[in-house]
């Protein structure tokens, strides 16, 4: 381009860039257009999709793809105590069992609530449920080291989280891949499956 005697070098710089958008073909209609995407500026296209939410029950805002799981803690009193709990997809006994072996959150703790299943306990397989509702847990033995006055209400915390999942209805145990005899409620030794009913002494309160 041949710059006109007298232009100065701001004036040269506007009438190129006039020419350079002329040359582009925007159109000046002010209606919004679709972009080829070889016209897009180059990086733009490989911005990242924003993570979605999803609203769960209650109004509180949750990562796509997470569910909400139901497990039972210890009170004061000694009885179980609902919690819901957030977990991941899809939501099973599994994702429940692990989230109510992990560590308390410091808002439980402050509410006053508690666990009576060892630390370390974890959650090795899981098989069913069975036509019949039935699901067999394998828990690591740190679970049978537990305090035997404990351990009867470790295993009601257990039950009532597995059977808290639809379909659930009762639980029968594995010790480190072996089916083993637990208490139930009475504190009395057995293999068969475990229902609510087992350890109905520990049943939530009723709500006023």
């Amino acid at each position: 381009m041949i710059i006109a005697p007298g232009l100065s070098r701001l004036s040269a710089v506007l009438l190129a860039t006039a020419v350079l958008v002329s040359g582009c073909g925007i159109n000046s209609d002010g209606k919004p257009r679709a972009l080829p995407s070889s016209d897009v500026p180059f990086g733009l296209l490989d911005q990242e999709t924003p993570t979605t939410t999803a609203v769960a029950p209650g109004g509180t805002s949750t990562p796509s793809g997470a569910r909400q799981a139901v497990i039972f803690l210890v009170d004061n009193d000694e009885r179980l105590f609902e919690v819901a709990q957030e977990v991941a997809a899809p939501g099973g006994v599994r994702q429940a069992l692990q989230a109510l072996f992990g560590d308390l959150s410091a808002a439980q703790l402050a509410d006053g609530l508690n666990t009576s299943i060892d630390a370390g306990t974890r959650l090795l397989d899981v098989t069913g449920p069975t036509s019949e509702g039935m699901v067999v847990l394998d828990v690591s033995r740190d679970l049978s080291t537990t305090i035997r006055e404990r351990l009867r209400l470790a295993l009601a915390q257990i039950v009532f989280t597995a059977t808290a999942v639809p379909g659930v209805r009762s639980v029968r145990f594995k010790i480190d891949g072996e089916l083993s005899d637990v208490p139930d409620g009475t504190g009395a030794a057995t293999s068969r499956p475990l229902t609510r009913a087992d350890f109905a002494q520990f049943a939530p309160k009723p709500q006023p």
